[in-house]
């Protein structure tokens, strides 16, 4: 994905070009220099889970040691998704989503 840089008057201009464009990445320059980013709302929440996912470190072992089991192609016994939610909410994870 391509980032585009913008200038803050110019974002301001365009600001709904650039809303209309989900997957874009636009730094806003003030002065020269990068003083904010517009995100896309799904790269916006792919962030926000991976902070959230960093402040759990059970939860993200656990996820990685069954991602590790799967690529070793120990598979054969594998969870369904409500088992694996199960199991993180086990391991500290908080509460099971449906």
């Amino acid at each position: 994905m391509a980032v585009r840089y913008e200038t803050i008057s110019a974002a301001r201009k365009c600001l709904a070009d650039l809303a209309r464009e989900p997957r874009a990445e636009v730094v806003i320059t003030q002065g020269g220099r990068p003083s904010a980013v517009l995100l896309g709302i799904e790269t916006y929440r792919s962030l926000q889970a991976l902070a959230n996912l960093a402040g759990m470190p059970r939860v993200l072992e656990a996820a990685m040691a069954e991602h590790r089991r799967f690529q070793a192609d120990e598979a054969g016994d594998a969870l369904t998704l409500e088992e694996l939610r199960q199991r993180l909410a086990a391991a500290g994870g908080g509460e099971s989503r449906s």
